[in-house]
């Protein structure tokens, strides 16, 4: 293995000197040291020949050449093509051309009479630097070769200002900015003077303790679209200044997995409570029904009763009178206890239908997912009216229902159409900004297109075409904030879709919103 001082002899040197005594006497030092490529130049346009077909490591070039270009000028040519570290040879030269000759950064003088020693340290020392500058000139360009072709977008803060220093392709790209435009400018320049860079900033100044941070920013992107980012931040020292290296990781995707992953969660969670809800209705339902089935029992054998006795006490009162029954006149009793007998079967009649209808809704059939059955769309509608009722009575006083005597069937599954009718009308009800604001449901067969429809209608806040673009998109929903998940409209959707029907929705901001439902009815075969 080559010693350093061996390498270095093998570098080839230029001797540029129109002295021929000179130059022959510098070679031979060079070669007596060892070096084995030493050429001789009596002018700088020779030389500059020669450096197109073997460029050397090191020239040795006499300032004042009396022949064609000066040695300054030779040096500049060189220069403009390859850099090479130059060693100006000189007896006497006056300040202006010294000054040239500063200008191309020379790695010394050696004075003449040369002196070996003062020679051999100068060529050695010389080609010391030029190898070592040129291994940290090689690694600075491997390096921001990596940084550039980096496919994380990659940005360099100055600490001291927080101006950009340098910037790769990846994050060029990213915000479609050239490298002219933004470098030496804040952030703001490359992300957009719109975007919010509080968290950016706060996140920089974190890092006077030395320790990595990361934040998170949304910015906008050529196509108008707007990613969130990733920002991790921490100081790094370079060759001449502390800077903040910044890496851009974009976690748009991953942000919308892990919001729909909290969704379905919820739902998850969600559709455990509803389980154990059915399991408590179906339950409760059973506890209801069985007293509230001796109230009707009772009332009708009480109703009986009051018949049989009515008479009696009737001729009673003539006999003796007016008299009192049950704290109140015989006269007040007879008119007040047969209303009093019905309203108490209504209610119960009322109770009972509720229940039927709350234990229907929550049974778990194992036919549920069936869509054969002959469906009444007027009941399936009714039904949700007794679920809906006091959710109805809550938000408005101006309920109206247009239901004709009879439709045409439709071939389904009764419940998951009423799953649909409750999400509508619970829609329509959470849009209505005062308790005057109206809800009318109409249902209706056209016999035009032969389809049967039923319109919600509703006063409530409407919905801008953006919404309305959205409205049947799993998870999309204007009402996170209060708990809203964005399936209720899609699976409604979908349900109708199954039934081979329509939604549509047609509503404007301010004035309210009118959801369509238009399905096809049962054809003579399906009903037989």
């Amino acid at each position: 293995m080559l010693s350093e001082t061996e390498k270095l002899t093998l570098s080839h040197v230029f001797i540029v000197e129109d002295e021929q005594i000179v130059a022959e006497d510098l070679r031979q030092i060079l070669l007596k040291k060892g070096f084995v490529s030493v050429s001789l130049f009596s002018s700088g346009e020779e030389a500059l020949e020669e450096s197109q077909r073997r460029p050397p490591d090191l020239i040795l070039m006499d300032i004042n050449l009396k022949k064609g270009i000066d040695g300054i000028t030779t040096g500049e040519r060189l220069m403009a093509k390859r850099y090479v570290p130059i060693l100006f040879i000189t007896a006497y030269t006056d300040e202006e051309t010294l000054e040239r000759a500063k200008s191309l950064r020379p790695y010394g003088y050696i004075i003449k009479p040369i002196e070996e020693r003062e020679l051999l340290i100068n060529v050695e020392m010389a080609l010391y630097r030029y190898r070592a500058e040129r291994q940290i000139r090689e690694a600075e360009e491997r390096s921001q070769e990596i940084f550039d072709k980096n496919d994380t977008p990659l940005l360099l803060l100055d600490r001291r200002d927080g101006k950009l220093l340098d910037i790769n392709r990846a994050a060029l790209d990213l915000f479609g900015k050239s490298r002219e435009a933004v470098l030496g400018f804040p952030p703001e320049r490359l992300f957009g003077d719109e975007t919010p860079l509080t968290p950016f900033r706060e996140a920089l100044g974190r890092l006077e303790k030395g320790v990595p941070v990361t934040c998170r920013i949304t910015v906008p992107t050529p196509t108008d679209k707007k990613v969130l980012l990733q920002a991790s931040a921490k100081n790094i020292h370079l060759a001449d200044r502390d800077v903040i290296y910044v890496s851009l990781y974009d976690i748009t995707e991953r942000f919308q997995f892990e919001e729909q992953a909290k969704i379905l969660q919820k739902k998850l969670i969600q559709a455990d409570k509803m389980k154990s809800l059915g399991m408590l209705t179906s339950s409760l339902a059973h506890e209801v029904n069985n007293p509230n089935s001796f109230i009707l029992f009772n009332v009708s054998l009480l109703r009986d009763a009051w018949q049989d006795a009515s008479g009696i006490l009737q001729r009673h009162s003539e006999n003796v009178g007016d008299f009192l029954l049950g704290g109140l006149p015989f006269s007040e009793m007879k008119e007040a206890l047969p209303k009093l007998l019905s309203g108490i079967n209504e209610g119960a009649l009322r109770i009972k239908n509720l229940v039927d209808n709350l234990r229907d809704f929550s049974r778990n059939d194992k036919g549920s997912e069936e869509l054969d059955d002959s469906v009444d769309i007027l009941k399936v509608i009714r039904s949700s009216l007794v679920i809906m009722d006091y959710q109805i009575r809550k938000c408005t006083n101006n309920f109206s229902l247009d239901l004709p005597e009879a439709l045409p069937p439709l071939k389904g599954n009764s419940q998951m159409l009423e799953q649909v009718m409750i999400n509508l009308i619970s829609n329509a009800l959470q849009a209505l900004p005062r308790k005057e604001a109206s809800l009318s449901i109409r249902a209706f067969a056209d016999r035009v297109e032969k389809v049967v429809r039923v319109e919600v209608v509703d006063q409530g806040v409407g919905m801008s075409s953006q919404t309305m673009n959205r409205i049947t998109e799993p998870f999309f929903t204007t009402r996170a904030a209060v708990g809203g998940t964005g399936l209720g409209l899609y699976i409604s959707h979908s349900i109708v879709r199954l039934h081979k029907g329509e939604m549509s929705f047609f509503s404007r901001p301010g004035v309210g919103t009118r959801v369509v439902l238009t399905f096809p009815p049962c054809r003579e075969e399906d009903e037989r």
